[in-house]
């Protein structure tokens, strides 16, 4: 599958069922950090929570139809998963470790996802 080894793919769905059993960031800080990014950016209201951004994480690694990507780095590789949300592709990517990196709305996601070191896997249900 898109030159990855079985090891792989057994570590990446080992991720994808981590993240899934818990949204969990690297630390409180830095949950804090991402959302507070989120709502200056405009891609979150003002009045959101850690709760409300972590619904629309939890939306996305939970749908069946949710596409699968890898974030190639080096000799690692970063799990991402996107969907839409009102109407606009969110990417959720999370360390093998089931560590959440970001999720957030890229502006031009086409674009985002075919110049940057990613490779598509299929839907979450064709993996999970």
């Amino acid at each position: 599958m898109n030159n990855l080894e079985d090891n792989d793919i057994e570590k990446l769905i080992k991720a994808i069922k981590l993240i899934q059993t818990q949204v969990k960031w690297k630390s409180a800080n830095k949950a804090e950090i991402h959302l507070a990014k989120r709502i200056k950016l405009g891609h979150l209201k003002n009045s959101s929570s850690l709760d409300d951004y972590e619904k629309i994480i939890q939306i996305i690694i939970f749908n069946p139809e949710s596409e699968i990507y890898i974030f190639r780095d080096d000799d690692s590789f970063y799990p991402s998963i996107t969907n839409q949300i009102n109407n606009q592709l969110w990417l959720v990517m999370f360390s093998l470790d089931g560590i959440m990196e970001t999720a957030f709305p890229p502006s031009n996601p086409e674009k985002y996802l075919k110049n940057n070191p990613f490779v598509y896997l299929g839907k979450l249900k064709e993996l999970v």
